[in-house]
């Protein structure tokens, strides 16, 4: 290997790694490292995301919705699935913002408790009317939001019964 190679492959190890340190320093509040506010706020416009999506709890309801005469999900998620080309397809990443305003929009305080599977629970209720204001809407029709607590994962190759969970039936239309 020559030498403008080496210094090259050197420069570019350190330059990561200091990016890694930097950016993973900004994800907690008590750090050894001290770093200027300044930089930090330079830092986090180019690492937006953070590290803190690695260590969300694996016990955190499930938010999602389903589609009532469909039966399918509403959201082209998780992104990284073939279906999306493994994210390069944005689509699946605006609908959960989409997905969140139209939760807001019904009322957070109008899902109800069900003990039955959560499919049984929204067909038995009446639907809120709700307006989808976005420029492209891509969540309309019949749909149910369901929270859901997930199966502890003890159980998950056998449990066939119903988690509990709170459901909201959404009648979503588009802006005229």
């Amino acid at each position: 290997m020559n030498n403008s190679l080496k210094i090259f492959l050197v420069i570019y190890s350190f330059v990561f790694i200091l990016l890694f340190v930097i950016s993973f320093s900004f994800s907690y509040t008590k750090t050894p490292i001290k770093i200027p506010a300044t930089l930090e706020a330079e830092v986090s416009k180019i690492f937006t995301q953070g590290w803190g999506f690695f260590s969300k709890d694996p016990r955190d309801e499930k938010f999602y919705a389903i589609d009532l005469n469909t039966g399918e999900y509403v959201g082209k998620w998780p992104n990284m699935t073939l279906d999306n080309f493994y994210g390069l397809k944005k689509k699946g990443r605006a609908q959960g913002i989409e997905l969140g305003r139209l939760y807001e929009k019904a009322n957070p305080t109008n899902m109800k408790e069900c003990q039955d599977t959560p499919g049984n629970c929204v067909r038995k209720m009446k639907p809120i009317k709700v307006e989808n204001d976005q420029k492209y809407p891509t969540i309309l029709g019949d749909i149910a939001i369901i929270k859901e607590e997930p199966v502890p994962w003890a159980w998950s190759n056998d449990y066939k019964g119903a988690m509990p969970s709170k459901v909201m039936r959404l009648n979503v239309y588009e802006t005229n």
